[in-house]
């Protein structure tokens, strides 16, 4: 990932949440989450609703350190 920002430049990047996570995965997943925000990663795009948790925030709150984008299909 680092690499590749520092190619393109950080600001260019969107890392993307899966659409589905399969409960064995979600171990995996939060580590490699916790890891990638650890690192100064805030620019996220949400690909269900569980994105919330998996990036612990609260989806009634704003979150000045965290750029979340998410396809609103994903919320009906």
């Amino acid at each position: 990932m680092s690499a590749l920002a520092a190619t393109v430049g950080r600001e260019h990047i969107r890392l993307a949440l899966p659409a589905l996570t399969r409960k064995w995965e979600e171990k995996g997943l939060l580590q490699k989450i916790a890891q990638l925000r650890a690192a100064g990663w805030t620019k996220w795009e949400a690909g269900n609703a569980s994105a919330w948790s998996f990036l612990g925030i609260d989806p009634l709150k704003v979150d000045a350190e965290m750029d979340l984008a998410t396809d609103c299909r994903c919320m009906s």
